[in-house]
């Protein structure tokens, strides 16, 4: 959401069954607020007391814009109010903007479309949106191509994405301007409500196509609606016009993380289309079941390696709980230090020898004792990715009980400063980058890419560093 909005209309702040205030919402830079300014008539000593109690503004707002169309304000808060001996003035917040249709719940599935855009995306697709064609007699013409149409599966579950390009034309009385329009699509069988919309499909997305470019794609606005344009037929099949839903989503984003990414030059892209677009319908395919099962781990990743900062320390934690919870997810390793029948028999052992005082209590701290501890997990995802760990680190194993023992004094603050395994402030940075180098490598070979891909991502993760460094 680029150009700020400001839509004036009618908003029952106090519930619906209280009386309507007029008010504007402003919808700019990713900020969601309500100004409402209600006339009052009292005293300078009521209006002193009316400012010191809590106003009783409701959690889900819902509003009309002039033009007699619903909004609704959901999570709602009062950030400032003020009173006086004329009028009440209240400037509300929310995280949450729904125009075109009253929700009462996020929770209700009511979509079987939805449509966004990522800033910038147009340039890791890396299509043509105008074509210069030299014509006849050496004469140059400017080419619209086609619309662009991609349609791939995501997983068995009915669900598509599609990606849409055209090309937009504007033009004043002395220049023609030519931009690509880039459009993304979800589409399903059955409708999903909008809280998963938001908080799962969207996001699955972004992160998949962050991935391959190299830095957070920007995204706050979603158009949804209860039919799917691309079936023929269903708008026709709808029972009435009461039946059809269409309404769009603003969400509160934060200026800071907003203001970075997109605008990587291809030569540092980590896997631009043109590299993998024979590959994308599998990766896209595996990419859901990969987000649902690592998905805690991808989280620590991405509030990492796609924001804008963090404390040296947190981002620390961070990749190393990541790599940690890949472990634990992926099939590949095993989390146990011994099959379940050995760990048992050798619980028993112990058992059996104890003194009957200690007994119950040493059963129950050894009989779920049988996990890895963190630099063995590490050693197991240091080995499994060799090429790449040895490439980081001289001493692969050392390097995973240095980690091991910082996260542990971090964690749990030992005094032991002094200790030669301690990952110090200035080895961290190189540290944290290595780490999350590998992590951006581990993910990419989740998805299947070949080889080659592989090693040209590689690559182009070194050059990215030290490009976002300079």
């Amino acid at each position: 959401m680029k150009d700020s909005q400001n839509i004036v209309g009618q908003w029952w702040i106090f519930g619906r069954e209280r009386e309507h205030h007029f008010g504007s919402l402003i919808l700019d830079q990713g900020e969601i607020s309500l100004k409402i300014s209600t006339p009052v008539a009292r005293t300078k000593m009521e209006a002193i007391i009316e400012g010191t109690k809590e106003p009783p503004i409701q959690s889900t707002i819902y509003g009309k814009d002039s033009d007699g169309h619903p909004i609704t304000l959901m999570r709602c808060m009062c950030s400032r109010m003020a009173a006086n001996e004329l009028r009440d003035e209240y400037e509300i917040v929310a995280p949450l903007c729904i125009r075109g249709q009253e929700v009462e719940s996020l929770d209700d599935p009511v979509a079987k479309s939805v449509s966004f855009s990522l800033d910038k995306f147009h340039r890791w697709l890396g299509e043509d949106f105008i074509k210069l064609h030299q014509a006849e007699g050496d004469r140059l013409n400017w080419i619209i191509p086609p619309t662009l149409e991609l349609k791939y599966p995501l997983g068995d579950n009915g669900v598509f994405l599609r990606i849409t390009q055209t090309t937009l034309v504007s033009h004043s009385w002395d220049e023609v301007e030519f931009k690509p329009g880039c459009q993304l699509w979800l589409t399903f069988n059955t409708p999903c409500s909008l809280g998963d919309i938001i908080r799962e499909w969207v996001p699955c997305i972004v992160r998949f196509f962050s991935l391959l470019h190299g830095d957070r794609f920007e995204w706050d606005s979603v158009g949804y609606a209860s039919y799917n344009p691309f079936v023929l037929g269903e708008l026709s099949q709808a029972e009435g016009v009461e039946s059809l839903k269409e309404g769009r989503i603003t969400i509160r984003s934060n200026f800071a993380e907003r203001n970075r990414g997109g605008d990587i030059p291809g030569p540092w892209m980590v896997a631009p289309f043109s590299a993998i677009k024979e590959h994308l319908p599998q990766m896209l395919a595996r990419w859901y079941e990969v987000h649902q099962r690592l998905k805690p781990a991808i989280e620590l990743f991405w509030a990492v390696a796609f924001r804008a900062s963090n404390y040296l320390e947190a981002s620390f934690l961070f990749l190393v709980q990541a790599l940690e919870v890949y472990h634990a997810r992926s099939s590949q390793f095993d989390s146990a230090q011994l099959p379940p029948d050995e760990h048992r028999r050798r619980v028993q052992a112990v058992f059996e020898n104890a003194p009957p005082e200690l007994k119950e209590w040493l059963k129950r701290k050894i009989q779920s004792q049988n996990y890895k501890y963190l630099d063995e997990r590490l050693t197991d995802i240091f080995s499994a990715y060799l090429l790449e760990s040895r490439e980081l680190f001289e001493d692969v194993e050392g390097m995973a009980k240095r980690i091991s023992f910082t996260r542990n004094y971090l964690t749990h603050y030992p005094n032991r400063t002094d200790s030669s395994r301690l990952i110090d402030e200035r080895d961290m940075i190189w540290v944290n980058d290595a780490l999350e180098r590998l992590l951006w490598i581990i993910f990419l070979r989740e998805l299947g890419l070949p080889e080659p891909i592989i090693n040209g991502a590689w690559k182009s993760l070194v050059d990215l560093r030290a490009v976002k460094k300079q």
